[in-house]
């Protein structure tokens, strides 16, 4: 998993970046055993609306997300990549101001890009 200095600075430069939106929307992919992301800032959001962060304001790193973990193996879960990614964002929290923020005033989600999407409350998953 990246390190979490890195991922701090990358979040910073991303929150920046995209500005004031609605809510965030952290998008996992995983391509040729390689997972990474992007951030989306959308411009409208629905908590019963799984599809809210299409309604994209700016996205940070389309073109070229950033490299978050390599699978070791073949079976390595999404839920796994889920799981460390969560933890990546709440230790982000407590050494990014602006995330720090960010969190506090708009709806912060993660999920894999096609699948369904976890709210970040930054106390834990269910938190």
């Amino acid at each position: 998993m990246i390190k979490p200095k890195k991922f701090v600075k990358w979040l910073d430069r991303a929150v920046e970046y995209v500005g004031e939106g609605q809510a965030y929307c952290f998008n996992l992919y995983n391509y040729k055993r390689i997972w990474s992301c992007e951030l989306v800032s959308a411009n409208s959001f629905d908590e019963n609306d799984g599809d809210w962060p299409g309604d994209e304001r700016k996205v940070y790193l389309r073109d070229n997300p950033l490299e978050i973990c390599k699978a070791k193996r073949s079976d390595t879960s999404g839920e796994e990549v889920l799981e460390k990614f969560e933890q990546l964002l709440m230790e982000a929290k407590s050494h990014s101001r602006a995330f720090d923020d960010l969190c506090k005033s708009k709806p912060v989600a993660y999920g894999h890009v096609n699948g369904d999407l976890e709210i970040f409350s930054g106390g834990g998953r269910g938190a």
